[in-house]
């Protein structure tokens, strides 16, 4: 039971950190506010595929102006990061409540009634020590792994939001427009007695 359990879990590991990897893009340059470059298939994948497969977000996150009117993120970019990472871990303590099938088949085999536990797969919070080849007595971690997919994801996580920060960067050139009063610059303007005419108003829109 055990042994079918670890395939599954590797498996299903395996296939998120995949899914998730499928919807970054290899590369993001940011040269300008309207000029953001996204590459998410390769020459090579692209032929194989014959056209690239359109994508769409896993997350949205907005621009909105502060009480400092300065331009930020609407989400944290490393609370998305978190988020993901956190489903990953609590996929792994999920199966940390799978009781031990045996104990609910044959419970006469068993002289307490304490719920037994699976062995599972568990994450390990530093990267395992590589074993002496030398020493016979030493035996590679068997959740190696685990440490190996988490840190995949995180890795190229970090690498795919590291960007947001140079796009927010673009945006300082408009500092003095963040701070503008829209009402107020339209009550100074308004004039009752003397309304613009319409040819003048749509002259100003198009010019700003």
């Amino acid at each position: 039971m055990e042994d079918t359990l670890l395939e599954l879990s590797q498996k299903s590991i395996h296939r998120f950190v995949d899914c998730i990897l499928s919807f970054l893009p290899i590369s993001c340059s940011v040269k300008d506010t309207c000029n953001v470059e996204n590459v998410y298939y390769t020459a090579e994948q692209i032929k194989a595929l014959g056209a690239p497969k359109p994508k769409f977000p896993l997350f949205q996150v907005d621009v909105h102006i502060n009480a400092n009117f300065e331009p930020e993120y609407s989400t944290n970019a490393k609370d998305v990061q978190t988020s993901i990472l956190k489903i990953f871990d609590e996929g792994l303590e999920a199966l940390q409540n799978v009781v031990l099938l045996e104990q609910k088949l044959l419970p006469q085999l068993f002289k307490s009634n304490q719920k037994l536990h699976l062995k599972v797969p568990v994450r390990p919070r530093e990267r395992p020590e590589v074993p002496d080849p030398a020493d016979k007595r030493q035996l590679p971690d068997p959740n190696t792994w685990i440490y190996e997919a988490y840190q995949k994801l995180n890795v190229r996580l970090a690498e795919t939001l590291a960007p947001l920060d140079d796009y927010l960067a673009t945006l300082k050139k408009y500092s003095a427009e963040f701070k503008l009063d829209p009402q107020a610059i339209i009550k100074q303007m308004d004039d009752e007695e003397n309304p613009p005419e319409a040819d003048v108003l749509k002259k100003d829109v198009l010019l700003h």
